[in-house]
């Protein structure tokens, strides 16, 4: 999803410290994927318990959109209302969530197959 929404947004994302933007967006997924591969799962990955995992982007963006409102300050352009109202917000909030499920059900579901090869 980073590189559909932030790619080349360094200059408006406004972080000082370009290397946590590579770490956080870039590096760190790549480990998680790796370690993941690496070390599948021990026991089967249900969907709908998995769901739980999106209760923190769904915090994080509802405190993100709370504070923003008081201090007019945002992360990411495509939270800040001044960019299209907030139904432009809420579209890019609909989109990461449908995109944040579809990665649910592809970990819940590769994982759990995974699972079968595991060797201990």
């Amino acid at each position: 999803m980073f590189a559909v929404l932030l790619s080349d947004l360094q200059e408006q994302l406004q972080t000082n410290v370009v290397w946590v933007d590579s770490v956080l967006h870039r590096i760190t997924p790549v480990v998680m994927l790796v370690d993941w591969l690496v070390a599948p799962p021990r026991a089967p990955i249900a969907f709908r318990p998995a769901l739980i995992w999106l209760a923190y982007p769904l915090a994080w963006t509802t405190f993100t959109l709370i504070r923003g409102a008081v201090d007019g300050w945002y992360p990411y352009p495509f939270l800040d209302p001044a960019n299209g109202g907030y139904g432009v917000v809420a579209m890019y909030a609909v989109a990461i969530l449908v995109g944040f499920l579809v990665v649910t059900w592809a970990v819940a579901a590769v994982g759990s197959a995974m699972r079968a090869r595991r060797s201990d």
